[in-house]
């Protein structure tokens, strides 16, 4: 990595772990992951959550969607007095912890999509299914390969959805457009959900450039029942939300794009919120273009320059269609189907033409 320390790091709560991070990377981020606390508190706080169900749902609102540490810090001291839970040591180490796993001590750092639970353990815990720590390193090997193989079939299976699917814009947005033609699949789909999540929410101008978005009903699915202030520069294009989506994952978040409905603005993505990584993939192919022969307009062409100019023409239109069709296999079989009428007309005109 070129000498250059990672910006930001996640693990499990392993101790030599977190020294070996500090000692090395000091100037890194380092933070646990949630999903493995939870996991570790599951057996101690899950009956005094079960007997308590407003208790539960509080302490999740509570670490899911307090924006900032004090915030948090406020929200908690507030739950303990209410449900009256101060002598609950299980709920205090948790709260010993929270600087390490908490998302609003985390809320201006990029860890893009590592909310969600469904990632759990990632590729650690897949790696478990398939050896164990007794095995030889020989069996560790054949085993590995067997899981690079299993990955790979997935990769394939998904690109060949990405081919045979045709993405369809939820709304009518410029911007989704945008959208759709300069993010990877995967992030358009996030990008996507963030646009439908619009409609949950109201615009209201408190003053100059600063908006509440409010949810209209209910809960938000990622957000809560909270509303969230939005800050609005038209200017210099640029929405500086609270939840802090963007510098977390890198995405306009839904509360941003409600504010860029409510002032008009929806017919771009501003340049500096489309992060290069979450783009297309380049092309894998590059078309090659034939040079038509540079001509003078002030004569007559020849034969042999008439020639060279249609074939250089058509091998360039080919080319294009070449590169369309190469997409999927039901797009190279509409194409055979046609090459092979054209031949077969051009080789019935060659032959009706040498009759004459």
């Amino acid at each position: 990595m070129d000498g250059l320390h990672p910006t930001n790091i996640i693990t499990d709560q392993d101790g030599a772990m977190r020294s070996a991070i500090l000692a090395t990377f000091p100037n890194s981020c380092h933070r646990n992951c949630r999903w493995h606390i939870m996991q570790n508190f599951q057996p101690v706080l899950g009956n005094d959550m079960a007997k308590n169900e407003d208790l539960r749902r509080e302490f999740n609102e509570i670490i899911d969607h307090s924006m900032t540490e004090d915030e948090f810090e406020r929200r908690w001291a507030e739950m303990i007095i209410k449900y009256n839970v101060g002598d609950n040591t299980h709920l205090k180490d948790v709260y010993d912890l929270r600087s390490s796993f908490v998302p609003a001590y985390f809320r201006d750092r990029f860890f893009p999509f590592l909310q969600t639970t469904a990632r759990s353990e990632g590729f650690n815990a897949v790696l478990k299914r398939y050896v164990r720590p007794h095995n030889s390193l020989v069996h560790f090997f054949r085993q590995y390969m067997k899981l690079q193989e299993k990955i790979e079939v997935a990769e394939d299976g998904n690109e060949f959805e990405m081919e045979e699917k045709t993405l369809r814009m939820w709304g009518e947005w410029p911007l989704e457009k945008q959208a759709i033609q300069v993010y990877a699949r995967p992030i358009y789909l996030r990008f996507r959900a963030e646009i439908r999540k619009v409609t949950s929410y109201n615009a209201n101008l408190v003053e100059g450039h600063l908006f509440d978005v409010v949810p209209i009903t209910g809960s938000v699915y990622g957000y809560g029942k909270r509303s969230y202030r939005v800050e609005a520069n038209m200017q210099e294009s640029t929405y500086t939300c609270e939840c802090s989506k963007i510098k977390r994952d890198g995405l306009l978040c839904c509360h941003a794009l409600r504010v860029m409905a409510q002032v008009g603005v929806v017919g771009y993505i501003p340049p500096h919120y489309i992060l290069p990584r979450w783009q297309m993939p380049p092309e894998d192919i590059v078309t090659q273009k034939v040079d038509l022969p540079d001509v003078p307009s002030d004569r007559k062409l020849s034969i042999k320059e008439r020639k060279l100019i249609r074939y250089g023409t058509l091998c360039n239109d080919f080319t294009g269609i070449a590169k369309v069709a190469s997409e999927s296999d039901k797009s190279k079989a509409i194409a055979d189907k046609y090459m092979l009428a054209l031949s077969n007309e051009l080789n019935s005109m060659k032959l009706s033409e040498a009759a004459k």
